[in-house]
């Protein structure tokens, strides 16, 4: 089989950074608000989202500077950069299925894969707990972000869902069917 051409997606970030320092500034505003009424609940949720927020700032600006891609797809597999609970490299023998999907307005690319402890196991604690959080919203492992991705939801489907079929040398046909009248209703 030939080599097919490696795809860069890059990240955006500028919204979500806007967003992230508004947040922190609401943040601080409510720790000052509730410190002059002695307000301690209105305190301690400021501090909260102070923090949240403040690292979601520092990860959005590092994506801004990096300039690396957030989601490689090559012969191999994906290299997902694209969150803060990224995984890295994830095989396409490793994949069992992936879907779009939406919560509340946003949409998702979610990536089932064979061996989920396997992909957690090499994380951090903290992403570990963040990723089982997710995966009891959805059967998927992985959640790619159309908020997080420079790039078409749809068509980054179709592109991920061609390439994990080349690699298992299975027929596309009837998934681009399902999604091109997925495009037609939305």
């Amino acid at each position: 089989m030939p080599r097919q051409e490696e795809i860069h997606i890059k990240p955006k970030v500028t919204k979500l950074l806007l967003g992230s320092l508004i947040f922190v500034a609401l943040g601080i505003f409510m720790i000052y608000a509730g410190a002059g009424d002695r307000q301690i609940v209105l305190v301690i949720i400021g501090f909260l989202c102070t923090l949240f927020f403040g690292a979601l700032l520092v990860f959005f600006m590092r994506k801004l500077v990096q300039r690396k891609p957030a989601l490689v797809i090559n012969d191999e597999g994906i290299i997902d950069r694209s969150s803060y609970v990224s995984v890295g490299a994830i095989p396409w023998s490793e994949i069992k299925g992936m879907d779009i999907y939406q919560v509340m307005n946003e949409r998702f690319i979610g990536i089932e894969v064979h061996h989920p402890e396997e992909i957690l196991a090499r994380l951090p604690g903290w992403k570990q707990k963040l990723m089982r959080m997710n995966k009891g919203m959805t059967n998927a492992t992985i959640h790619l972000s159309a908020s997080g991705l420079s790039c078409n939801l749809n068509e980054l489907f179709l592109t991920l869902y061609r390439r994990w079929k080349i690699s298992k040398n299975d027929d596309i046909t009837e998934m681009t069917e399902v999604v091109n009248n997925e495009e037609l209703q939305a």
